[in-house]
């Protein structure tokens, strides 16, 4: 196949895959953790003030979930040494799920909001600063569910040495592979057109 036969067909299969990255909804959409110190529940997500010398947590099983049917948010987060992060200070005394910030997408990682949903009152919360976590399902109002898919809630993990919180990491999406493959696609588009 020649090149002039591949750049062809790159501008023909690109705009499908365009088509294809618009938003599809389906029953079960990941979510990650994310924040301006990185992926996780990281003390230097922590807003306005990076907390530097506290504990850190991540996802674990099936991670963090939304049903777009049942607006069921599924959040299984750990955090401490036992399971493979830094330990907290001390126990967590709180943990909610604030939001929505004022901002979504990036702003929204250096935003604060109210809390919206508190998660140390439900069943599946673990305060143990070593083994600690939560593991449950909240339903979210369907009026909120753009500001959870633009990055506008986040979770937030506190302590009593870090009464304004001592781990967070904001929700965003997982892009879709269908996505990822119009992004990587669309300098090829560009150059076919050119030539």
């Amino acid at each position: 196949m020649s090149l002039h036969s591949i750049q062809q067909w790159f501008c023909r299969v690109a705009p499908l895959a365009a088509l294809f990255a618009m938003p599809v909804r389906a029953a079960t959409i990941p979510l990650d953790l994310r924040g301006n110190a990185g992926e996780g529940l990281l003390g230097g997500n922590i807003v306005p003030t990076a907390v530097t010398d506290g504990g850190s947590g991540g996802e674990f099983g099936v991670g963090i979930l939304f049903n777009d049917v049942s607006n069921l948010l599924t959040i299984n987060v750990q955090w401490g040494a036992g399971n493979g992060f830094s330990s907290l200070t001390g126990a967590a005394t709180a943990g909610h799920l604030h939001g929505p910030t004022a901002d979504g997408g990036v702003a929204a990682l250096s935003e604060n909001a109210g809390i919206r949903y508190t998660l140390s009152s439900m069943a599946g919360w673990n305060s143990n600063p070593n083994t600690g976590g939560f593991s449950n399902a909240l339903s979210i109002l369907p009026s909120e569910v753009p500001a959870l898919f633009n990055g506008q809630f986040y979770l937030l993990i506190y302590t009593a040495a870090y009464p304004a919180g001592e781990i967070r990491g904001n929700l965003v999406p997982v892009p879709e592979p269908c996505a990822v493959l119009a992004i990587a696609l669309l300098p090829l588009l560009r150059r076919s057109r050119r030539g």
